[in-house]
């Protein structure tokens, strides 16, 4: 998406979330939890990275 594509989506944005016959919700899709679904961890080479598993 260009910048002008992006400047243009943003204006119209604005323009129906002013409007009282819309209702604008945003979200986003990054996928952010309190409980972390990663199964990965980092450790210095050499060092095994152990984690207690729970609920």
């Amino acid at each position: 998406m260009s910048a002008e594509e992006v400047m243009l989506c943003e204006a119209l944005l604005k323009v129906l979330q002013e409007r009282e016959d819309h209702e604008l919700y945003y979200f986003d899709e990054s996928g952010f939890s309190q409980s972390s679904s990663v199964p990965y961890a980092w450790s210095a080479i050499g060092k095994l990275k152990q984690v207690q598993a729970g609920a």
